[in-house]
């Protein structure tokens, strides 16, 4: 799924009131009862999804009150690059 894609389906789950920028959005928060937007919404350069509340209210409680799982705020590992764990003493 691409990183657009992801985002439509993550705004889908809140009412979005505005949008800001390029991929960036007002949203009302689903945590508490919201009538003005106070959540952002932006998709990240390296294609994370980053959710905030004004109001104060974290992000993990904003995901479980969207029916959303944090796997749908992060673009999927396609382990195209191999890491390197190896310590290098000087």
């Amino acid at each position: 799924m691409s990183d657009t894609a992801r985002l439509d389906y993550v705004l889908s789950r809140f009412e979005v009131k505005r949008k800001r920028g390029k991929d960036e959005y007002d949203v009302l928060c689903p945590v508490h009862g919201d009538k003005q937007a106070s959540a952002g919404i932006r998709l990240s350069s390296s294609g994370s999804i980053l959710i905030n509340c004004m109001a104060g209210c974290t992000t993990e409680d904003i995901v479980n009150a969207a029916g959303l799982e944090w796997k749908d705020l992060f673009p999927p590992d396609d382990n195209s690059f191999e890491r390197d764990d190896t310590v290098k003493v000087a």
